[in-house]
């Protein structure tokens, strides 16, 4: 078996005939690759107490089932027993039964492909051994697929090629063109009869006409990544509504394979799922990256980061310039749709996002296209090293959520002064966090204990918090990345020293946060609580040492 390195782009799992199957695409020395993972069965985990209700639920639903006894427990103290299903679709409908059964299912929110590459620590760049065969040989679109895979982790850095996609339409969202700026090619599709234009223009006669020619320069040019400007919730939705109106499939994905697009109805939030290829929205990942501008118009972050900004002359009034453009001058729209395309690279380019998102899935194990994850990063961390200590995690709780007091400000006394003294705490809360051992295992182990200094004894925490010596992890994943940002500091490593610095904040946040399954106030309380006692401390020893 040959054996290929490469960085993970998409992930999924389905059901097939033959049982679960895990399609993971891979960017390669070589080019793409999709790997195929047979084998893998959905599992969750249940009170052996209940085992006999399991089986009894799952042959009333006419489901098969493998119930397994695991050295596990919940942090509740109940021994566990891993119950494993053929389908995913089978271990949803087992879920669904047992919970209205008031049964205790954990971890079945955890997804197939998530799972499998957790365990085996594998974030972003993996190694994969198999069986490779060529498939559209000799074709723009050639890959190389990869069955009986076996996978581990590895370090590689990708070189991933980028477009940048940006639409024009009417405001009745009547498509006209379609940007694409990319290495391998920079054109506009455009509707209408073919004319002298500057711009590497395609002329097409409809919009079906424009919908087929992107999905057939998807296929000839084959990016890995996708950029845009509100490229999920405005470009995407249009084009996934206008290809359905025009009765086109929108094949983008690698291997011509379809897009799935998702609108969710509480907050209007859209996803879209592409085979092969990522989709990176620049507002979003700007702000993943703690970016921050006063207007997230294109017009006005090109205009601050590049100093340049839209080829258009009334940027306040477009789309009446627009819709004339497309009337009286599509050269002229052409070029102001091909430089919101590249400015959205340019800007890319310029705050090393493409990098920073790399950086970030490298070490945390999150989508590259995954918005904020930072609940999904703590997980992916945290989950597999908790197995290896024998305990299954938690639900999530959220009608149980207890608020946490929050940072300690510290009151003012209005005046002049002529010494004034600033103290910059250095990560305060990565501090504590590693200083006093706070972890959610180490809660649970050190709750087992008295208090003390001994090494047998817990340390104390807040709101009856109290933590064990050695058994617990997140002091030592905080310690493993605050090395890893000195180092990337000393070698001038921007992108990857701000991905440190964000993880490593969000850990409070996150454990503060009524959306992750480990929340307890006990942990946050002994974080923020101590932030406070550090500030007032501090302020006492200083003014038992200098007068105002």
């Amino acid at each position: 078996m040959d054996i290929h390195q490469g960085f993970l782009l998409t992930r999924q799992a389905r059901d097939s005939r033959s049982g679960p199957q895990i399609e993971l695409w891979l960017s390669t020395p070589q080019g793409p690759a999709q790997v195929l993972i047979e084998g893998q069965k959905p599992v969750f985990f249940v009170p052996t107490a209940t085992i006999e209700l399991v089986h009894s639920a799952a042959k009333e639903a006419g489901l098969a089932i493998a119930v397994n006894d695991v050295e596990m427990t919940s942090f509740d103290g109940q021994t566990l027993a891993a119950v494993y299903s053929n389908s995913i679709a089978a271990a949803r409908q087992l879920n669904d039964k047992l919970i209205s059964l008031d049964v205790l299912v954990l971890e079945a929110d955890i997804k197939l492909a998530d799972r499998f590459l957790m365990e085996r620590f594998i974030q972003g760049s993996l190694a994969v051994a198999g069986k490779g065969v060529v498939v559209n040989s000799g074709l723009p679109n050639q890959f190389l697929r990869i069955t009986d895979a076996k996978c581990k982790a590895h370090d590689y850095q990708p070189d991933l090629n980028v477009v940048s996609l940006d639409i024009e339409c009417s405001e009745k969202g009547v498509l006209y063109s379609i940007g694409l700026d990319s290495p391998k090619d920079s054109r506009v599709i455009m509707i209408g009869e073919p004319q002298a234009c500057e711009t590497p223009t395609q002329w097409v006669s409809d919009e079906k006409s424009l919908l087929l020619a992107l999905n057939d320069w998807f296929q000839a040019f084959d990016p890995d990544v996708v950029v845009g400007w509100s490229v999920i919730d405005f470009d995407f939705k249009l084009l996934n509504k206008r290809a359905e109106f025009n009765n086109v499939v929108l094949s983008l994905g690698r291997n011509s394979q379809k897009i799935y697009f998702r609108t969710l109805p509480s907050s209007q939030q859209s996803f879209i799922t592409m085979p092969g290829r990522v989709v990176l929205d620049g507002i979003d990942t700007l702000k993943t990256a703690t970016y921050n501008f006063r207007s997230w118009s294109l017009e006005s972050v090109s205009r601050e980061l590049l100093g340049e900004g839209k080829a258009i002359h009334n940027v306040h009034d477009r789309m009446d310039e627009i819709n004339s453009m497309f009337r009286r001058d599509k050269p002229s729209l052409a070029k102001y749709n091909l430089q919101d395309c590249v400015l959205v690279n340019r800007i890319f380019d310029h705050t090393h996002l493409l990098q920073f998102a790399i950086e970030r899935t490298k070490l945390t194990g999150v989508e590259l296209d995954r918005v904020g994850g930072s609940v999904a990063a703590f997980t992916n961390l945290y989950l597999p090293r908790l197995h290896r200590a024998h305990y299954a995690a938690p639900n999530l709780h959220p009608e149980n959520w207890v608020a946490s007091p929050g940072g300690y400000v510290m009151d003012s006394i209005p005046g002049l002064y002529d010494s004034v003294l600033v103290l910059d705490f250095k990560s305060l809360y990565p501090s504590i966090i590693r200083s006093f051992l706070i972890d959610p295992m180490g809660l649970i182990e050190g709750l087992k204990q008295e208090i003390g200094k001994n090494k047998d004894q817990a340390v104390a925490g807040f709101r009856g918090g109290q933590f064990h010596r050695t058994q617990h992890f997140l002091p030592n994943l905080i310690q493993d990345l605050w090395k890893a940002r000195d180092v990337a500091k000393i070698n001038n490593e921007k992108a990857f020293s701000q991905a440190i610095k964000i993880i490593m904040n969000s850990f409070y946040g996150v454990l503060g946060s009524s959306g992750c399954r480990f929340f307890d106030t006990r942990l946050a309380s002994s974080i923020t609580m101590r932030g406070h006692e550090i500030m007032k401390t501090t302020k006492k020893l200083i003014e038992a040492q200098a007068t105002r």
